[in-house]
């Protein structure tokens, strides 16, 4: 069992070896303890030894809003502290327990200037108050920027002239600054890299006045990060170095010469390896070319920073594709550039980690997974602390044929969140936690309400630790008698806020009490993926997409649903003698062709596709009637076209649903009929117990909401994400859903009926186990309680 691990350069080594012990064994568990909320703020968040978030020793899950909300006063009459202290009870209503936001403004300031930075403060402060806990994004925005004058970072006295008159190049284009936050150089010039390092301590070392703390050692600030989408591989790969000033391409150059040297020792070995040489090339010259770097089809631009590339252009007037180049050489390109990344990263944790007890105690993500299916942004992620990963969708259809156009609901197909390959369902590494930095649904969609609960469902299989939502938006004001009436926002790019989306949040924080309070169980015994150095420097992973095998990617996502999943990359496992761990039947031999290995079951999608899928007894995506079920002790959750199941749905935990109606708003752009009934129905409970005996529960049951005059240019119906022609205005139409809901340990709690401004619609008890949900009455969400 070591040896399957033992060679992970730079990997927590016993974190990583519980988990895949876990994996294997198929003794993998959720914590039943963690069902508990935590009750001491001051807290830190710790890895636990099975690879999950801690708080106060028990398992803790985050459901997290990305911020904007502290951006500064907006005119002298507006009451900033009063919008930001409304903006915290908001969120701690809706479901929230994580903020995903950085520190804005400077990093100096007067307590009470109501500044940008002053208010970001605040808001933690409150935040910290009540019960909350941060994400932090100070270190991807901390690296800032840097000048020629910052020469003496690294003291080299003969770099330092070449050094200063290539910033000043840059400079020129820069408008007197160079930016540090996604610049590919800082990952091998050693004068940018301290630069950022020194920046990125600056940005957590001052003192928060509202807390007394340093940002590095408040504990509020659950978990950090290194860099946000730094798509650093897809840049180089992309040829981005190629327009940087000729030092920082020579330095680069020079360092592919030291590696390929140390790996083949003379030009011997390497044309040996490779198969042939470029004209001019030699190692003894240091004149081996940086290629191939871009896709097959494309041509390889060769960099004049590289001395060979001036003969090779006078010999040869061939255009180079990566078709041109043997795998070999391209998987060299690829080991080398991933190397590169990872020891910068390594450098900036190594920095950063001893900075505070928050920044010690809490994980450290290196990156956040942009683009999502890429092999070597994954192994990256591998050696940091959790690993963090994103996905969007939309909610509208290209095609004018679909029964559903110009929408689609995505339980009508077989479950994933992705356009076509996976972003988050195949890279949940064994023994680390798993984090969702950002999600959300297009809400243009009509069916978007499904799309919390699939998160949730997903995320319990997956057994996740944290679900981030972009985006919140900017602080309301609270002088207004309703400040969180506002029409959805559907001109933002891709129409993500959900700020003021009464459908969605109704939805989301039904999905939260779900998540949060662990009422699903996850997969026990995930199936595990393991792929080697052939899969992680192989030459197609240059295009994104083109990672992990042909093929593999729909399997890992297909095998998540049913199984679980879990994703391990080692390079060095193709190269170790036979490992017991792997002794079944001809495996171990097609992992040493293929470059990668299954232990457990996985599923070939496309392939006699079954409905429906029941990942659990808890689960069920049916997706020909198109719905998505949960039937737990703690839920009873049904979200899809009700019209497609029938009148009565009854669970197992003894809730029945039934008598479900739709009441359009006049004037709706796009009315739900009767022929779909679509709903999303929750009643789950916030305290983690089961329905029969919880004391404190909620129940979401919404459908649809457009903008009035909201519509669609169906003249533009072949694009991707039709655009509408109009936004529309106030005021939001709805759908608005009702239905008779009859669950028997319901039976003596009070309920109250909630609108959307905070204010009760009605009251009472529920005597008889029977609570019935009008579908006249503008209700947000019911909360009950005994």
């Amino acid at each position: 069992m070591m040896r399957a691990s033992r060679s992970l350069n730079g990997f927590h080594m016993k974190k990583l070896l519980i988990g895949l012990a876990l994996v294997v064994l198929g003794s993998w568990s959720s914590n039943a303890g963690a069902q508990k909320s935590p009750t001491d703020v001051d807290a830190f968040v710790v890895v636990s030894k099975d690879g999950h978030l801690q708080l106060n020793g028990r398992r803790v899950r985050f459901w997290g809003a990305t911020g904007g909300f502290t951006l500064g006063a907006q005119g002298a009459d507006r009451q900033s502290y009063a919008d930001v202290d409304l903006v915290v009870s908001r969120l701690m209503e809706l479901g929230f327990n994580m903020v995903r936001n950085g520190h804005r403004g400077a990093l100096t300031y007067t307590k009470g200037d109501r500044s940008e930075a002053d208010l970001s403060d605040y808001f933690v402060y409150k935040f910290k108050q009540a019960g909350g806990k941060i994400w932090s994004t100070d270190l991807s925005h901390g690296a800032r920027s840097a000048t020629s004058k910052d020469v003496d970072s690294v003291k080299a006295p003969e770099s330092a002239a070449a050094w200063v008159a290539a910033m000043e190049e840059w400079e020129k284009k820069g408008k007197g600054r160079v930016s540090l936050t996604r610049n590919v150089a800082r990952i091998w010039d050693a004068r940018l890299e301290a630069i950022g390092i020194a920046n990125m301590k600056k940005a957590v070392d001052p003192v928060n006045p509202y807390t007394g703390l340093r940002r590095a050692d408040d504990p509020v600030y659950a978990i950090w990060e290194l860099s946000n989408e730094e798509g650093w591989i897809s840049q180089m790969l992309g040829g981005e170095w190629q327009q940087l000033p000729r030092f920082f391409q020579d330095e680069l150059i020079g360092r592919w010469q030291v590696f390929v040297r140390t790996k083949y020792q003379d030009d011997y070995a390497l044309k040996k390896a490779w198969g042939f040489l470029l004209p001019g090339e030699a190692l003894k010259d240091n004149t081996i070319l940086l290629a191939p770097i871009q896709s097959k089809s494309s041509p390889v631009v060769i960099s004049d920073a590289n001395p060979a590339a001036v003969s090779m252009l006078q010999s040869t007037k061939q255009k180079y594709s990566r078709d041109d180049f043997t795998r070999r050489r391209s998987s060299d390109v690829l080991e080398f550039l991933t190397g590169l990344w990872v020891e910068h990263k390594q450098r900036e944790a190594d920095a950063l980690k001893p900075m505070g007890k928050s920044l010690t105690k809490s994980p450290l993500v290196w990156n956040t997974g942009f683009p999502g299916s890429n092999i070597q942004a994954q192994f990256l992620q591998q050696h940091a602390d959790a690993i963090a990963h994103d996905s969007y969708i939309g909610g509208t259809h290209h095609d004018s044929t679909h029964r559903r156009f110009p929408f689609y609901s995505g339980l009508e197909e077989l479950p994933r969140i992705a356009w076509k390959d996976p972003w988050i369902e195949h890279n949940h590494m064994p023994g680390k936690p798993y984090l969702i930095y950002e999600t959300q649904i297009d809400n243009t969609a009509k069916y978007r309400a499904e799309f919390p609960m699939r998160m949730a469902s997903l995320g319990s299989i997956q057994d996740w630790d944290a679900v981030c939502w972009h985006y919140y938006g900017f602080a309301p004001d609270s002088k207004k008698e309703k400040p969180f009436l506002a029409k959805l926002d559907t001109g933002h790019s891709m129409n993500l806020h959900y700020q003021f989306d009464e459908v969605q949040l109704s939805s989301m924080k039904a999905a939260s009490a779900i998540f949060r309070n662990f009422l699903l169980a996850p997969a026990p015994s995930p199936t595990l993926f393991v792929f080697g150095k052939r899969s992680l420097h192989d030459p197609a992973s240059m295009d994104w997409a083109g990672s992990y095998t042909p093929g593999m990617l729909d399997r890992m996502m297909a095998t998540a649903y049913r199984y679980g999943s879990r994703l391990l990359i080692d390079p060095t496992l193709e190269s170790r003698p036979f490992d017991p761990l792997f002794k079944v039947k001809g495996t171990y031999e097609k992992f040493l062709e293929d470059g990668y290995l299954i232990v457990g079951p996985s599923y070939r999608p496309r392939t006699y596709e079954p409905n429906p899928i029941v990942p659990s007894d808890q689960i069920e995506y049916d997706w020909q009637k198109g719905h998505l079920k949960f039937d737990a002790p703690g839920v009873a959750s049904y979200s899809g076209f009700f019209a497609q199941y029938g009148n009565i749905l009854r669970f197992k935990n003894g809730v029945v649903l039934r008598d479900v109606t739709i009441k359009n708003d006049p004037g709706i752009a796009y009315p739900v009929t009767n022929d779909e009934k679509f709903i999303e129905f929750s009643l789950a409970t916030l305290d983690g117990a089961p329905l029969a005996t919880t004391k404190h529960a909620l129940l979401s049951l919404v459908s649809t909401s457009f903008n009035t005059g909201f519509k669609f240019d169906m003249n533009k119906v072949t694009e991707f994400f039709a655009p509408p022609a109009t936004q529309g205005d106030l005021p939001v139409l709805y759908a608005r859903a009702g239905a008779s809901v009859f669950a028997p340990g319901l039976r003596g709690m009070k309920y109250r009926f909630m609108d959307w401004n905070r204010k009760e619609i009605a009251t009472g008890t529920i005597t008889d186990g029977v609570l019935k949900i009008p579908a006249d009455q503008p209700i947000f969400y019911v909360d009950l309680t005994r």
